[in-house]
């Protein structure tokens, strides 16, 4: 069966009457309630240290992405009679629409994105508008239910250690603030082993983790999910925050064997992909990792440790510096007033790091690859390490 959809967000599909803090769309069929007030965005970015060029250029970025007035999400959307797409759970609703946004975690880039890969991935025949605002596709007539009453957690980077900490431990955190039904049993469309200890640390007593066979569609009979909690770099807060420190508290009450450094290099050197994403690579970063060695920094990648012993890790930590990375989102268990440095491929800024330091309390720096080289001069990395030596905090 062809069917034709377009991309567009809940909010423009509102229903006549919608009361603050709650969202109503599709005559019913999708509905947001907020479960905590959201903090006013702010652009402030005075976690930020450094005067150059890209110091400047970050800040400007922020400031744009995180105007005042901008309606953030926290809470939970009951859906009903919707499809789910693949792993990431896209939503589609039959009477021809694709739901994109922040409130639902996908933005309409990822979405674009993300549909194209999904084509290929089950081999459909989809068709693009010109403007890339509609597609079309043939539908099965008949498609797997997923369980209800139920709670589905899905969306983008669901593989992806820092997607977790950034955007599946605060969704989870939310959960904890909900007494709906189903919200009990948790259904994931991705749970890598790594993923086990982050839910568990955010599970309330009797709660379940069930992983749910891959599909290309899904039928949503009435199901919840958590909110989004972000657009691109603006942060719901303080839901953020306190899912963060949640985490924190409950990896550190486990016991494991974890190095300790209060100067931490982390290194994506030997990971598997390292050198296949263009602008993440670093040309020179053995001769970066030597450096920080001479300053007393340890190197180490830190997913040759379990999940509570990097926590560890990073507990012990005042200084880390490291490559742009899931592995950098750690320092969300540092103690508050560390510093952060992040070491960027050529033209490349993760405003994500930035988010977090602001939200607990730390210090955060960058400096990027020269485009022509690849390479990030020796004497701006020391100048980073010099930057963020002076403001940290003492333990």
């Amino acid at each position: 069966m062809r069917r034709s959809f377009r991309l567009v967000e809940p909010e423009d599909l509102a229903d006549a009457v919608a009361s603050p803090g709650s969202l109503t769309a599709l005559g019913g069929r999708l509905r947001y309630t907020a479960l905590q007030p959201t903090e006013p965005l702010s652009p402030d970015a005075a976690c930020l240290v450094g005067t150059d060029a890209l110091a400047d250029r970050i800040r400007r970025e922020w400031a744009e992405a995180n105007r005042p007035g901008h309606a953030m999400p926290a809470g939970v959307v009951v859906l009903e009679g919707l499809v789910a797409l693949g792993r990431a759970g896209l939503l589609l609703d039959m009477a021809g629409h694709c739901l994109v946004g922040g409130l639902l975690s996908f933005g309409r880039g990822a979405a674009s994105v993300y549909l194209d890969g999904f084509a290929a991935e089950y081999r459909l025949d989809m068709a693009w508008s010109a403007d890339r605002t509609e597609f079309s596709l043939d539908l099965p007539e008949r498609m797997p239910r997923l369980p209800s009453p139920a709670t589905v957690m899905c969306g983008p980077g669901m593989g992806i250690y820092g997607h977790w900490l950034l955007d599946q431990v605060p969704r989870l955190h939310l959960l904890g603030l909900c007494e709906a039904e189903g919200i009990g049993r948790r259904l994931h469309t991705m749970l890598p082993p790594w993923s086990r200890p982050l839910a568990a640390a955010l599970a309330r007593p009797g709660t379940t983790d069930e992983l749910i066979p891959t599909q290309p569609f899904r039928y949503l009979q009435r199901n919840l999910i958590p909110s989004g909690i972000r657009r691109v770099s603006a942060f719901s807060a303080p839901v953020c925050r306190q899912a963060w420190q949640a985490l924190r508290h409950a990896l550190l009450a486990q016991p494991a064997d974890a190095p300790k450094a209060t100067r931490l290099f982390v290194t994506r050197r030997h990971w598997a992909r390292q050198g296949t994403e263009p602008g993440r690579t670093i040309g020179n970063v053995a001769a970066l990792e030597a450096l920080a060695e001479q300053r007393g920094y340890l190197v180490l990648a830190p997913e040759t440790l379990s999940v509570p012993a990097q926590a560890r890790l990073f507990d012990s930590a005042r200084v880390v510096v490291g490559e742009d990375g899931s592995a950098l989102h750690n320092i969300l268990f540092a103690r508050p007033g560390a510093a952060l440095g992040v070491l960027g491929g050529a033209g490349r800024r993760n405003p994500w790091h930035l988010a977090m330091c602001r939200e607990l309390g730390h210090r955060i720096g960058y400096v990027a690859a020269e485009p022509a080289s690849g390479l990030i001069e020796p004497a701006a990395f020391a100048a980073l390490l010099d930057q963020l030596e002076a403001v940290v905090s003492p333990a």
